[in-house]
């Protein structure tokens, strides 16, 4: 059922499949685009809570992905971080929505039947709307309040109500008030426009919220104005500034400065390349890079053998080699001149 409605959806910030179908033994499968990246789980776990403008540029994303899948009378049902990956493409954020396996077709009844009359609600409690919990049925603002929970946790690290079950949930929803921002989120303050913003978007009560998401956008808009750039940039207390680069095999650590690998940095310069604890960076001398690669090649090559080359002075310095190692480089020594000899009919030697 995922494959086939997300089939239908054609828009950059929704996962594409391109076919689906069963196999002879019965295999149901599908195949999607490959994705390099992260879930904002993951980042917001790993990194803390966002700075301000850049949640709101990754809220905004989103929204216009729910825009167009609602406008084709589709719902996600379990927007959350988890189904959101996030990539880095020339240096900036690029959301993707995906995993629609609760979607559901805004005027098909008889399946959101199905899937109450037993008594279980899917989803997930800590995003999911109060009427979702509740197994009312549902409109666009059901996603509309998951997606306002998704900004809350994107700038807090954490959701409102710690609920693992729907129940727990309606029951928070009902007699606690949204914890205010600023409880959870210290050393950049979300201005007042924001928490607004958000605390109209988590209402109880549906009819309180905005009508659609292209309206919850147009209140986004409308709550970001007049915000500062430092406030936008602000980064809050335990946060690490944001990646600029897609990470690709590389753990780096702002807290600490450490960094596990050199697949790729994550300034736009030049990929810097590790050699045994030293680093060959953009702005090393080429004897020094040279001298540095040459020395990895001879440890590779030869187990207890190496070859250094002294980058300071430009010189190098040969070490004990195999014998058919050193007779192969001692025939590249400047000792061994090459002499053009005039091309001249050679005499007949005599035996």
């Amino acid at each position: 059922r995922e494959a086939e409605v997300v089939s239908r959806l054609k828009h950059p910030g929704i996962i594409s499949i391109f076919d689906f179908g069963q196999t002879p033994e019965g295999w149901v499968y599908y195949t999607m685009e490959l994705l390099e990246g992260e879930n904002l789980k993951s980042i917001v776990k790993r990194d803390g809570p966002m700075t301000l403008g850049r949640a709101i540029n990754i809220v905004e994303q989103i929204g216009g992905a729910l825009a167009y899948a609602h406008s084709q009378n589709i719902l996600h049902r379990d927007m959350k971080p988890h189904n959101v990956m996030l990539s880095i493409i020339q240096h900036k954020d690029f959301a993707k929505v995906l995993d629609f396996g609760l979607v559901k077709m805004v005027d098909d009844d008889q399946g959101e039947e199905n899937l109450t009359t037993t008594g279980q609600v899917l989803g997930t409690p800590a995003y999911m709307s109060p009427e979702q919990a509740a197994g009312d049925k549902l409109d666009g603002r059901s996603d509309l309040y998951s997606l306002g929970v998704v900004f809350y946790f994107l700038l807090a690290g954490s959701t409102p109500f710690k609920a693992n079950t729907a129940q727990k949930l309606l029951t928070m929803a009902m007699g606690s008030p949204i914890p205010a921002l600023a409880e959870r989120r210290q050393g950049a303050p979300v201005p007042a426009s924001i928490e607004a913003f958000i605390q109209r978007c988590l209402a109880y009560d549906r009819d309180e919220r905005p009508p659609d998401i292209n309206a919850f956008l147009a209140e986004l808009q409308e709550a970001s104005r007049g915000i500062s750039q430092e406030e936008l940039d602000a980064l809050p207390i335990g946060a690490t500034e944001p990646v600029t680069e897609q990470k690709t095999g590389l753990t780096s650590n702002k807290k600490t400065g450490t960094q596990k690998s050199a697949v790729a940095n994550r300034t736009g310069s030049k990929p810097n390349i590790i050699v045994q604890g030293s680093q060959v960076g953009a702005g090393a001398s080429q004897a020094s890079k040279a001298s540095q690669l040459s020395q990895v090649e001879a440890t590779g090559a030869s187990t207890g053998k190496s070859l250094m080359l002294g980058a300071g002075i430009g010189l190098g310095v040969v070490a004990v080699l195999g014998i058919g190692f050193a007779m192969s480089q001692n025939q590249n020594q400047p000792k061994h001149e090459v002499v053009q000899v005039p091309v001249v009919q050679p005499k007949p030697v005599e035996p």
